[in-house]
């Protein structure tokens, strides 16, 4: 690649990023698609007749390993398939052009709009502020960027059983009413 010109790479770099933008649109599709199936194949109940002799529960066939995803993805998918398409009338198509994680972002700011303009008006929110602009509107962190949630790891103590917090771990001893209560 080193004998081309500036303009051929740069007709390449662009090329590529179109063919990159295509697939994404396609794996946002597929997102939706799987979301959908996973959702019928948990209604409808047709996990009973998968496997050898099928299986009794869901959780017993997400964790078979047959479909090799956990039952946290799984519920991520059907959940944005059920919230945005089923419940709420959108077309796969509307939102293939958004990346379904900035979709998860925002579904605990979203999830109790029942207005569809007021839902219509996030969504464009949702589509064009980057991430980390998108947590601050969605009042999922401070002016900073700072989350106001933040996932952490127990540890099992092995000589009592129970769970400690990571040493490293700053607890808040202010009585406010609410952890997204600002100082």
């Amino acid at each position: 690649m080193d004998e081309l010109d500036t303009d051929q790479k740069r007709k390449i770099a662009y090329g590529w990023l179109e063919e990159m933008k295509s697939m994404l649109h396609t794996q946002n599709v597929l997102f939706f698609t799987i979301g959908k199936k996973l959702v019928d194949l948990k209604e409808k109940e047709l996990y009973r007749f998968l496997g050898d002799g099928g299986y009794e529960t869901w959780s017993s066939f997400l964790g078979s390993g047959d479909l090799s995803i956990g039952q946290s993805t799984a519920n991520a998918y059907m959940q944005l398939y059920n919230f945005w398409i089923k419940d709420k009338g959108y077309e796969i198509n509307e939102l293939a052009d958004i990346p379904y994680d900035k979709l998860r972002l925002a579904f605990p700011a979203v999830k109790n709009i029942a207005d569809k303009d007021k839902l219509d008006e996030e969504l464009s929110k949702i589509r064009t502020l980057s991430r980390s602009d998108l947590r601050i509107e969605m009042g999922l962190s401070d002016d900073e960027g700072k989350a106001f949630h933040r996932i952490i790891s127990l540890e099992l103590c092995p000589v009592c059983k129970k769970y400690k917090l990571p040493e490293d771990l700053e607890i808040c001893d202010c009585k406010l009413d609410s952890p997204l209560t600002k100082a």
